[in-house]
């Protein structure tokens, strides 16, 4: 999380599970980036943890956890939500430009899985770290083990063992992916890739929800309820 990775091309896309871009282009939500805060990208309070991962051989220390960022799409709308990683080796350098941008398949339900049953369960340091644990593994490795692999992580024994259970929940099919929910990368050229998520609006919702969608924003702001903050920039 706080360091560089040189990308190639399209290869690097399917390293944290993207989608290729279809051709012709379909063009995609921008965003510039900013923290929520105005400070740190881990916000008050500040939900995570020190851990140790190596990547095909390549060791660093990450401060592993959920970001509270706001997304101001240039039209007079900005969006604070919660995001987490999938770019383990690129550091997140805001504020900077960002673009919506699809899973493949296989990476996506298995995301949608993470998101739609263990999001409501994050509320503190470990649990917040402990999901970030099992993105990664889904994003950059496969087998669903954080002990083996392409990817290991070390970090408190409690979190490890916690991710590891919801990794196991996925891999058995406990948990399932909700079709209510859509989860999208926001991807940089710049600045590390995120995660975040929107909820399918019901049909009573009368909130008025933006082109892109209503975004899932509970856990990262106002303490594990799915919801959504949308307020006019600036």
């Amino acid at each position: 999380m706080i360091h560089s990775l040189h990308r190639a091309g399209v290869a690097a896309l399917f390293v944290y599970g993207l989608a290729a871009a279809s051709t012709p282009a379909i063009a995609m939500p921008t965003y510039t980036v900013t923290p929520a805060s105005g400070g740190s990208v881990f916000g008050t309070p500040n939900w995570s943890e020190r851990a140790k991962v190596n990547l095909n051989g390549t060791k660093r220390n990450v401060q592993a956890g959920l970001f509270r960022l706001r997304l101001d799409d240039g039209n007079g709308t900005a969006f604070d939500l919660a995001t987490f990683c999938i770019e383990i080796m690129q550091s997140l350098r805001l504020p900077n430009s960002y673009t919506e941008q699809t899973f493949n398949p296989a990476t996506r339900n298995a995301v949608n899985a993470l998101w739609s049953n263990a999001f409501l369960l994050v509320d503190g340091d470990r649990t917040a770290a402990a999901f970030q644990f099992a993105l990664w593994e889904i994003t950059h490795d496969t087998g669903f083990d954080l002990g083996a692999g392409a990817m290991t992580i070390k970090g408190k024994a409690a979190t490890v063992a916690l991710s590891q259970s919801w990794l196991g929940n996925i891999g058995d099919n406990t948990w399932k992916p909700n079709a209510d929910v859509t989860v999208t990368a926001l991807v940089s050229a710049r600045s590390q890739n995120q995660l975040f998520a929107r909820l399918k609006p019901e049909p009573t919702q009368q909130i008025p929800v933006p082109a892109t969608g209503l975004l899932i924003a509970g856990a990262a702001l106002f303490g594990l309820v799915h919801r959504f903050r949308r307020r006019a920039a600036r």
